[in-house]
């Protein structure tokens, strides 16, 4: 895979986990209305918020190099 391809895999990927993120986020009121936790979503959305950022991070150096 050449390395634009791969810029462009890992943007569409980071861009869909930022939409799960906030679709997860979306719901949290209605899992606490509920009366159920929502530490597992939390965890999950913190987990993936942080991937977000590597691969900006990344994306920022590699665009940066060119």
């Amino acid at each position: 895979m050449n390395p634009s391809k791969a810029s462009e895999l890992i943007e569409m990927l980071r861009d869909r986990l930022e939409e799960c993120c906030n679709c997860i986020e979306a719901g949290y009121d209605i899992t606490l209305a509920s009366g159920h936790s929502i530490t597992d979503a939390e965890l999950t959305v913190e987990g993936g918020r942080v991937f977000i950022d590597e691969a900006n991070q990344y994306l920022s150096t590699i665009k940066e190099s060119n």
